[in-house]
């Protein structure tokens, strides 16, 4: 009994990480489905990318948008979007407490988030100028290497 357990939450564990990771390193990354920019939109193919998939009520989430902006002011060539699928009041709320450098967006019904297969947040990828993933992961795993990488 025991064995047959741990053989069902390896399987199951298995199979939750794999529907989570839609995007192959090096692989264009899908179009932004975004429902709304709350604070301009980016030009699109011009910079490197980091998405950063959040939500208001996760904790890490919300402490990373400190170190975001000051990404976004230190890195000129690396534009910082934040995707939310929550309301724009929410959001706003949020938010505007923070004088930031980042792109905040919308995708309130959740296409985006479907489409790069994100289950958990925070969630980051990192797209170069063409729009290939670099990186994705844990936001707390992206680090100055993978940023000045991407920059190369």
């Amino acid at each position: 009994m025991k064995t047959y357990f741990l053989v069902l939450l390896f399987s199951t564990a298995l199979s939750l990480s794999a529907s989570a990771q839609r995007l192959m390193i090096g692989e264009k990354a899908p179009e932004l489905k975004i429902s709304e920019w709350l604070n301009g939109k980016p030009e699109l193919g011009k910079k490197v990318y980091i998405i950063e998939f959040a939500h208001t009520t996760s904790p890490p989430s919300m402490s990373r948008l400190d170190e975001l902006n000051n990404l976004a002011k230190s890195k000129p060539n690396i534009n910082v979007i934040l995707l939310f699928k929550e309301s724009k009041d929410i959001v706003q709320k949020h938010t505007k407490q923070i004088n930031h450098k980042f792109f905040v967006a919308l995708d309130n019904e959740g296409k985006t988030f479907s489409t790069y297969g994100v289950n958990f947040v925070p969630f980051s990828i990192v797209l170069d100028k063409k729009g290939h993933a670099i990186w994705f992961g844990n936001s707390d795993q992206l680090n100055d290497k993978i940023i000045n990488d991407a920059l190369k």
